[in-house]
């Protein structure tokens, strides 16, 4: 999904509320709370994984490495439709799951800053003046 830049919105929240097998839902009992060992974790881990909600630009990538832990995207400040482009500050928003990153996170950005709260679950970049693109990267805090 993320290297044909698809959002991974297609879930169910209990299989059989489409027919499915009980394998293809989130929770195993939907009469119960969905925590613990009626949620499935893995399925859960894959939905929540890092990714862009909202980019001020044209989206050039965007990947997520669980074996590295590390979270990067790529997009121009240009607009799709007209040619024109977003304005310094644009703001773009990605989703930041504290699962991924229990100690906390470090962003590496060119192009825009930083502009939520450190270690935000929705990270917002601005786009810097004069950009004609932003990368940033995402990976796990130094632990001491």
């Amino acid at each position: 999904m993320d290297q044909q830049m698809v959002s991974w919105m297609h879930w169910a929240y209990w299989a059989q509320d489409f027919g499915k097998p009980s394998t293809y839902g989130l929770v195993n009992d939907p009469s119960k709370e969905p925590t613990g060992s009626n949620v499935k974790q893995a399925l859960l881990t894959i939905l929540t994984w890092p990714s862009p909600r909202l980019i001020a630009g044209t989206p050039q990538g965007w990947n997520w490495n669980s074996s590295a832990s590390t979270f990067t995207a790529a997009y121009s400040t240009a607009r799709a439709a007209d040619g024109g482009s977003f304005p310094a500050g644009a703001v773009s928003t990605f989703f930041v799951h504290p699962r991924f990153f229990p100690n906390g996170y470090q962003v590496q950005v060119t192009g825009g800053k930083v502009v939520s709260a450190a270690n935000a679950a929705w990270l917002q970049i601005a786009a810097l003046a004069g950009a004609n693109s932003v990368t940033l990267s995402v990976t796990p805090a130094a632990v001491d």
